[in-house]
């Protein structure tokens, strides 16, 4: 008995089926322990090659700035802007970093606009059209070409030796602009609160400064395309054109255009008619401010507006006529770093010689001297434009100076309601009390 038990043991104990299982068993076993040794040594030996090249790796504040603000970044966030690779500041400039742009701020040195500006619903009437400006200025529609390049500038700093000085998030410079806002916000309550479509603009007389520019909406203007009429063709200036028709001198006719930058600057541009094949160029007017080249003359531009300008433009025109300079336009007052301090970064813009002008006593011959019942202390000459049709812009042009000649200012008043031929008075308090030390007394506007 006892012998078939060891003989049954011993023939189960040299199946094949076992056998195979203890091998499979064993391999099993022998692999994931050579894995582990081959893991861990292969890990050793990567991780003692590489340390030093890992180290070298770690990002630095000013890379990670470049990389957060750089060109990856820029075509979905700024698609808007067709002119954006041109302020692209390591293509472009002397500087290095693709900046979040600075601020816009007033003459007092308030923010007028910037990346944090809110929403138009959560603006004042007055914000809503001077944002109108802002944005122009800012870069946001295509023909600004002037201030938004700057505003993205900051100092040239190496990325790789001097890291640690770039600040988290690199911003522009600001731009302080000449605008008075207290005395713009006055005027444009002023047309808002009488129901007039229309807009004004206020220039320092002697220097050409912009210290006003601002319009209410005008609805259903052939003229108006971008919500801007201060810088669009939409004023008549017979007056002018034809003192400069009925000079017989040809060189004192181009003398005049030059004096006042009238139609003399083009740019030409060129289309090609779909059925003919033919090219066709077109000559638009330019006028010429510190901020921008303005188009002035629309595509099609018909002979009765031949003498339209913008009434920025027609400003001027009254600016250099009496104060005797041809000094362009001036928006941009200082260029500011990040501490408030002025950056010299923009030529200086010399004011051209011209002789005296043979036209210029008929020209001051269309403007007459105003005598206002309110406030005697200034003198001023104005000239009155009603139009001829009803879709015509009617405006007001004109100077006034104070008795000591320490306010010196042009105005152009423009709408299509006659009533803004009636706030002469109105400007005159507005502005006295705006640059007067003493102030003013509140005067009531004249009626119609």
């Amino acid at each position: 008995m006892m012998l078939n038990q060891k003989q049954e043991s011993e023939i189960r104990f040299r199946r094949p089926k076992n056998k195979i299982f203890l091998i499979v068993l064993s391999v099993i076993f022998l692999f994931i322990l050579g894995s582990t040794l081959f893991y861990d040594r292969v890990y050793e030996i990567f991780t003692g090659s590489h340390q030093e090249v890992q180290s070298e790796k770690i990002p630095t504040k000013s890379g990670f700035a470049l990389k957060y603000n750089g060109y990856d970044l820029t075509a979905a966030a700024r698609q808007n802007l067709a002119k954006e690779f041109e302020s692209y500041n390591i293509k472009y400039t002397d500087y290095n970093f693709y900046a979040q742009r600075g601020a816009l701020l007033d003459s007092a040195g308030n923010v007028m606009y910037s990346v944090d500006t809110l929403p138009v619903k959560y603006q004042t009437f007055y914000e809503e059209g001077r944002n109108r400006v802002c944005k122009y200025l800012y870069g946001d529609l295509q023909t600004a070409q002037g201030i938004a390049p700057l505003m993205r500038v900051i100092p040239n700093i190496n990325p790789d030796s001097l890291a640690d000085s770039l600040p988290d998030f690199p911003t522009g410079y600001d731009i302080q602009l000449t605008i008075n806002s207290a005395l713009e916000e006055q005027i444009y309550d002023l047309l808002t609160l009488n129901y007039i479509k229309g807009g004004c603009i206020v220039q320092d007389l002697p220097t050409g400064k912009i210290e006003a520019m601002t319009a209410t909406s005008i609805t259903s203007a052939e003229s108006e395309k971008s919500g801007l009429t201060q810088l669009e063709a939409c004023l008549n200036t017979d007056f002018l054109y034809d003192i400069i028709q009925t000079l017989e001198n040809p060189e004192e006719q181009d003398l005049t255009r030059k004096f006042f930058d009238y139609q003399v600057k083009s740019a030409e541009s060129e289309i090609t008619d779909t059925e003919s094949g033919e090219i066709r160029k077109i000559k638009k007017y330019c006028f010429t401010t510190d901020f921008d080249l303005i188009l002035e003359r629309p595509d099609n531009m018909k002979d009765t507006d031949v003498s339209e300008v913008s009434p920025l433009h027609l400003n001027s025109i009254t600016q250099r006529l009496f104060s005797g300079e041809a000094r362009v336009p001036v928006l941009i007052e200082n260029i500011l770093d990040e501490n408030g301090n002025p950056v010299n970064l923009l030529p200086e813009t010399d004011v051209p010689a011209f002789p005296e002008l043979t036209s210029e006593k008929n020209l001051k011959a269309c403007y007459e001297a105003y005598h206002s019942e309110n406030d005697k202390n200034y003198q001023v000459f104005v000239m009155k434009y009603t139009g001829e049709k009803y879709t015509d812009f009617k405006y007001i042009t004109g100077v006034m100076t104070s008795g000591d000649g320490k306010i010196q200012k042009a105005f152009t008043l423009y709408s299509k309601d006659e009533k803004i031929l009636h706030f002469i008075d109105s400007m005159i308090y507005f502005i006295d009390n705006a640059y007067s030390a003493e102030g003013g007394n509140p005067i009531e506007t004249e009626g119609e």
